[in-house]
């Protein structure tokens, strides 16, 4: 016998970058009625993955971009299953 979780709820996706950055990101996914949490600080990225849980994390603009920013982002998601995509605005 197996059992299968199915959440009921929409999952949420994390949009992490400055509002001038993500304005365009967030108004793509708004438009598809996506579930979107915009954060600006990356101190908001742990606790937000924990309460929330979302499957999909967005890093958009300049930002977050560097190696150390990344590294710190991936060690924050830890073995959340969340997948973190970075996205390049300026690009």
């Amino acid at each position: 016998k197996h059992l299968l979780t199915v959440s009921t709820q929409p999952q949420c996706i994390v949009v992490l970058g400055q509002q001038s950055d993500s304005q365009k990101v967030l108004h793509q996914l708004e438009g598809q009625q996506a579930k979107c949490l915009h954060l600006e600080n990356l101190n908001q990225l742990e606790p937000t993955l924990k309460e929330k849980g979302p499957r999909i994390a967005l890093v958009v603009g300049k930002e977050f971009q560097d190696q150390d920013k990344r590294l710190e982002i991936h060690r924050l998601v830890g073995t959340q299953p969340c997948l973190v995509l970075f996205i390049d605005t300026n690009v």
